[in-house]
């Protein structure tokens, strides 16, 4: 057991992460850790908030280093990713932000075009800058690998990725038609679904529905006694709409 390592507290992880975005801690910040490290350092949860108190001081002082920036795609299905392609693309042709980025925040139709930003950004020769210049129009027509595929309404110069995106954009069925595979698969997907729902709510409607008899039999004690005194007034409604209820055999009998 003593081999095991003590998990990293969280300004540890905060250092990292920062290492890996720029190369080297905020200037002065290692320092005053170094001081809090002695003067706390046998309170580990005490020790850890005063250097995240620290690292945070550090990283507001935009005099020492750049601020870190970020990029947050909100979610709202295809909608939410074609227009964040929109905005991309304006944000690459006006202003360098995307050249600098430090975090892609995503989540559903954002996170869509985000996983296609990401696979861009890493199967592309020159990385990020080679996406932006594609993406402001900066590389140039000659330099733009095209889609193949272009219909004759699509932009002539537009990068073979964005086409790609905007041609299976409908992602449920790509390749729409009656006899086609996908759309099987979306028909067989909605039954599916379906089934687990009904499944789900099926049950609890029909034991909904039940409760009424079920109170009935509860207040009745012997639902085939014609001298049962009824107590309650939803009890003598239930009775009057299905007089059967009283003077007969019971169901489960």
């Amino acid at each position: 057991m003593s081999d095991i390592e003590p998990a990293l507290t969280q300004s540890e992880v905060l250092e990292e992460e920062y290492l890996e975005l720029r190369g080297s801690l905020p200037e002065g910040y290692v320092q005053q850790r170094d001081l809090i490290l002695r003067e706390f350092g046998n309170d580990r949860h005490k020790c850890d908030e005063r250097i995240l108190l620290a690292f945070r001081n550090a990283l507001n002082d935009e005099s020492k280093q750049p601020p870190l920036t970020a990029v947050a795609l909100s979610g709202g299905g295809i909608r939410s990713a074609t227009f964040a392609l929109g905005v991309l693309q304006a944000l690459a042709k006006r202003t360098p932000v995307l050249r600098q980025l430090d975090y892609l925040s995503t989540v559903s139709g954002g996170g869509y075009l985000g996983s296609w930003l990401t696979a861009w950004i890493h199967r592309i020769q020159n990385g990020r800058d080679g996406v932006m210049d594609q993406l402001s129009g900066d590389a140039g027509i000659e330099n733009i690998p095209l889609n193949p595929r272009r219909g004759p309404s699509e932009p002539t110069n537009e990068p073979e990725p964005v086409s790609h995106l905007r041609e299976y954009s409908n992602y449920l069925t790509p390749r729409l038609g009656l006899l086609r595979p996908d759309s099987a698969t979306l028909f067989a997907t909605y039954l599916r679904n379906l089934m687990l729902n009904w499944l789900i709510l099926g049950p609890l409607i029909v034991s909904m529905l039940l409760l009424p008899r079920l109170y009935v039999a509860g207040l009745l004690l012997n639902p085939w006694n014609k001298n049962v005194h009824i107590q309650t007034a939803s009890t003598q409604a239930i009775v009057r709409m299905n007089p059967n209820l009283v003077g007969s055999t019971p169901w489960w009998m």
